[in-house]
């Protein structure tokens, strides 16, 4: 986990360092700056969406892991409705 937050936080990082080399270097007019911002801003929600999806995706499947190690101990059946178990 501690690995995905650093891959984020450089991940931002990367984007506000690249904003600001565009903008103080940008040739192009303030609207044409906006559209190329507004275009990076989407890239990086959909980059921290899958970021998260993933991380969501691990938790669940450690959650059913450490079901699975538990009920093996308990001798119990693994629940039918792992999501909310």
């Amino acid at each position: 986990m501690k690995n995905n937050l650093e891959v984020a936080q450089a991940l931002l990082a990367g984007f506000v360092a690249g904003v600001a080399v565009g903008i103080v270097l940008a040739k192009e007019t303030g609207s044409d700056t906006q559209a190329v911002l507004s275009v990076a801003l989407k890239n990086l929600g959909i980059t921290i969406k899958e970021i998260a999806a993933n991380g969501i995706n691990k938790l669940a499947d450690l959650k059913k892991d450490i079901l699975k190690v538990i009920c093996v101990k308990d001798e119990q059946p693994l629940p039918d409705d792992l999501e909310h178990a």
